[in-house]
């Protein structure tokens, strides 16, 4: 999130119990024109559990894989349709997976964002470690009414997403996690090899997913498969150029 969308979501954050006024017309307006749906592991795989189907089959189907221009991640688009560049789930106006929609649709018009404070001792003296906080903010928007009351807890509740905030901190960690060691990976080897590297990433994070199976532990298991890989290629190759200096 950029730091001027980061205030303006300060500023509209909503405190714990605190409600806010919302009800979908279900016009459909915020499912068009929308090219910036991205799924996360979690969306992609709730998607395709629903579907009865294979993540790979909705990637296939329905997104756009590219990599992250900063995080140098492969991230996963929603591929919109159509002249008004609609989600390819909107029906007659209606999500045709609504129960399972990706969390940034389920949750609008709320939003949501991981910010840092200092951490203080036990004299309150701030430190060096940051204590991560997630926080929801209500977004600015021009559809349905304000005839419905709603708190953060009942608003996620509705769409089954109550783990959804233990994924966002696991997810937000191991994109950090990953993305240096893709950056310093970069500096290393030729681009031939860096989309081996974004393919063998994209497999494991996002598609190597047994729907028996629970997806949390399962996505630890991958993460740690990649990071051991990268962070290993990354010894290798310094260990190689080091060899060749000498």
């Amino acid at each position: 999130m950029r730091p001027e969308d980061m205030m303006i979501a300060m500023k509209n954050m909503l405190k714990p119990g605190q409600t806010f006024r919302f009800h979908c017309d279900q016009c459909g307006d915020c499912c068009r024109h929308r090219t910036d749906i991205l799924l996360t592991p979690f969306d992609l795989n709730r998607i395709a559990r629903h579907l009865g189907t294979k993540p790979q089959e909705v990637v296939e189907r329905y997104c756009i894989v590219y990599v992250g221009e900063s995080s140098r991640f492969p991230l996963v688009l929603l591929k919109a349709v159509g002249k008004d560049e609609a989600c390819p789930f909107l029906k007659d106006n209606h999500c045709s997976i609504h129960q399972h929609k990706p969390t940034v649709c389920a949750l609008f018009p709320l939003g949501r964002a991981m910010m840092y404070d200092r951490k203080t001792d036990e004299d309150n003296n701030a430190g060096n470690k940051q204590e991560r906080k997630l926080f929801y903010f209500l977004q600015d928007t021009h559809c349905g009414t304000k005839d419905e009351t709603h708190t953060v807890k009942e608003w996620l509740g509705e769409f089954d997403l109550a783990d959804s905030e233990a994924w966002f901190f696991e997810w937000s960690d191991a994109l950090g996690r990953l993305s240096v060691e893709i950056h310093a990976l970069e500096k290393l080897v030729p681009e031939h090899v860096m989309q081996m590297v974004f393919n063998t990433v994209f497999n494991e994070i996002y598609l190597n997913y047994y729907g028996s199976m629970d997806f949390m532990q399962q996505f630890r298991t991958n993460t740690e498969k990649v990071e051991t890989l990268l962070s290993g290629l990354n010894e290798k190759i310094r260990n190689m150029k080091g060899s060749d200096k000498a």
